[in-house]
């Protein structure tokens, strides 16, 4: 019976770390709206109505204006932050330790922003590489800041931080795209690759 009772309390403690290791949170039911995966695509009005709730993270992808004016809530986590000098991402356990320093855990639900047409992709960038490290339940604000800003809707200038967590990432390394993979993909039929460039840029002008 002591044997027993001690597993017994060894499982209730490993429920509890992973409690505190990773959070817990009301499950959202994210509306569909008309586009497929459209779960993935937040509206305003429905962020709103989450704001707040335990275990959502807004975050600001911005590269500036985040001190003059952000989403209430939202923290700031710059792209550039999480890249070498050839654009590429950190490693692994150089993302975890940055993450957990800026007080984030996998399974918490974020929504990412950016400027639309200044920030260069940062919210799709942050969106993927959250991706990567094995999050379930990321998301992108539509129309990001610019439609926020446009319609009116409440900002504020404090800025927000989050305590120090754990960041232990599932990686998911089949999200990442290498040379050699598209290399050996071109001119499948199931494969696609999309320049996402201008069009000056995709026509190889000088600029």
């Amino acid at each position: 019976m002591e044997m027993r009772g001690l597993k017994h309390l060894m499982v209730i403690a490993s429920v509890c770390m992973c409690v505190c290791m990773f959070g817990c949170k009301t499950e959202i039911d994210f509306p569909q709206g008309e586009y497929p995966n459209g779960e993935l695509l937040v509206a305003a009005d429905f962020l709103e109505t989450i704001m707040g709730q335990s275990g959502v993270v807004i975050i600001d992808a911005r590269s500036s204006g985040y001190e003059t004016a952000h989403i209430p809530g939202a923290i700031s986590l710059k792209w550039s932050d999480y890249v070498d000098e050839s654009k590429k991402l950190l490693s692994v356990s150089e993302l975890q330790t940055k993450l957990s320093a800026a007080g984030l855990n996998p399974n918490m639900t974020f929504i990412i922003y950016d400027d639309t047409l200044t920030s260069w992709g940062a919210a799709g960038r942050v969106f993927w590489m959250l991706e990567y490290l094995g999050c379930n339940d990321v998301h992108i604000l539509n129309g990001g800041w610019d439609l926020w800003s446009a319609e009116g809707r409440d900002t504020e200038t404090t800025v927000n931080t989050l305590s120090p967590n754990i960041f232990i990432a599932p990686v998911r390394d089949n999200v990442i795209a290498t040379k050699d993979t598209i290399s050996s993909r071109l001119g499948d039929s199931d494969f696609v690759v999309i320049d996402s460039r201008t069009d000056e840029e995709y026509n190889g002008w000088q600029l």
